[in-house]
């Protein structure tokens, strides 16, 4: 997943399904922990790795 700052917040991006969502209040994911996400299911973030911050 990849993850980018808009202006209404904090939006994730599932690239090979091309979903677009966000977590309540935009917040963000944590590490070690399972989400249910819209139209993509359950997930667990395993790690996060953050590339470059602007």
């Amino acid at each position: 997943m990849n993850g980018i700052v808009t202006s209404e917040g904090l939006v994730y991006i599932e690239p090979h399904l091309d979903k677009i969502w966000h977590l309540k209040n935009y917040s963000e994911l944590s590490k070690n922990a399972q989400y249910k996400l819209p139209s993509l299911g359950q997930v667990y973030i395993e790690d996060i790795k953050i590339l470059f911050r602007y």
